[in-house]
């Protein structure tokens, strides 16, 4: 099993910073054949504005 290149307290470092959303990378919520649906935003905090996080929240579709 890898280990991430993270630890736990920089994962809590980084929820306790202040972050807004800097703009949309992806969208395919209108694609109605999309097997998942996926939003994409580019994240910023606000002391350190040039790093790169990204939110990511998908979604599987039934099939009906």
């Amino acid at each position: 099993m890898s280990h991430a290149p993270f630890t736990e307290a920089d994962v809590n470092y980084l929820l306790k910073a202040r972050k807004f959303i800097d703009g949309l990378i992806r969208d395919n919520t209108a694609n109605a054949d999309a097997p998942i649906l996926e939003v994409i935003y580019r994240v910023r905090r606000v002391d350190r504005r040039n790093d790169d996080i990204t939110l990511r929240l998908t979604r599987g579709v039934r099939s009906q």
